[in-house]
């Protein structure tokens, strides 16, 4: 715990804020500051994942952020925020953009990603866009940049029906747990809950094709693209 890898456990906590006579408040901020459900900006995890470890990742619809090109992030912000004006829509790619090309560019973190087969069929601003989001994914999974499985869409075994989810583990060896809805993120160093994730990315993992087989799902669909 003294090096920042370990959390407190709650007798601990209690333990240490009746020594400080604290009536409490000691464990009540730690709970705000790091246990389960602490809404967390895009930002703050943005920054968590530029310096982590490594970063385990189950998605459906969109890729995760640190994965998109700049002309996906433009399809999907035109397409799902149409409110944003297209001066403020082209800036917030490239930043974008620029968050991905620092991710990937660097040997760190490593990269596990697991997606639902639909997502690759998906066409968010088009053929052309989706042959370049589609080829930028491609080129880490054979840069060995990414490891990268696929999970068939008629799978007996997928668990994944509890939504979304995002493993870090930190730069200090911390592991984090992120989920994000449509208005906010949470996040959660509850070594329980973190630990049911765990599980959960394993059961996904063995769900999926192999990383070679998810491969060359992903060279079969750029390829029905490019033919199209």
């Amino acid at each position: 715990m003294e090096t920042g890898k370990r959390s407190p456990t709650k007798a601990m906590l209690s333990a240490l804020d009746n020594a400080l006579d604290a009536d409490g408040e000691l464990r009540t901020f730690w709970e705000r500051l790091t246990g389960s459900g602490r809404p967390a900006y895009i930002e703050e995890i943005a920054t968590t994942i530029l310096h982590a470890e490594a970063v385990y990742e189950y998605q459906v619809l969109t890729w995760p952020a640190h994965l998109q090109s700049q002309v996906y992030v433009e399809a999907c912000m035109r397409l799902g925020t149409p409110w944003i004006s297209a001066e403020e829509r082209s800036r917030r790619a490239a930043e974008r953009a620029a968050y991905a090309e620092a991710v990937t560019s660097s040997s760190t973190p490593h990269l596990w990603l697991v997606v639902d087969s639909s997502l690759l069929e998906r066409r968010y601003g088009g053929d052309e866009v989706a042959l370049k989001q589609l080829s930028f994914i491609l080129d880490l999974v054979d840069r060995d940049r990414l490891t990268f499985q696929v999970i068939p869409a008629g799978s007996p075994r997928h668990p994944g029906d509890s939504g979304v989810f995002k493993l870090i583990t930190t730069d200090t060896g911390q592991e984090v747990g992120y989920v994000e809805s449509r208005l906010e993120g949470q996040v959660t160093s509850s070594p329980q809950h973190v630990a049911h994730w765990r599980m959960l990315f394993a059961a996904l993992q063995s769900a999926a094709l192999t990383p070679e087989a998810s491969r060359d799902a992903l060279r079969k669909e750029i390829q029905v693209i490019s033919s199209e």
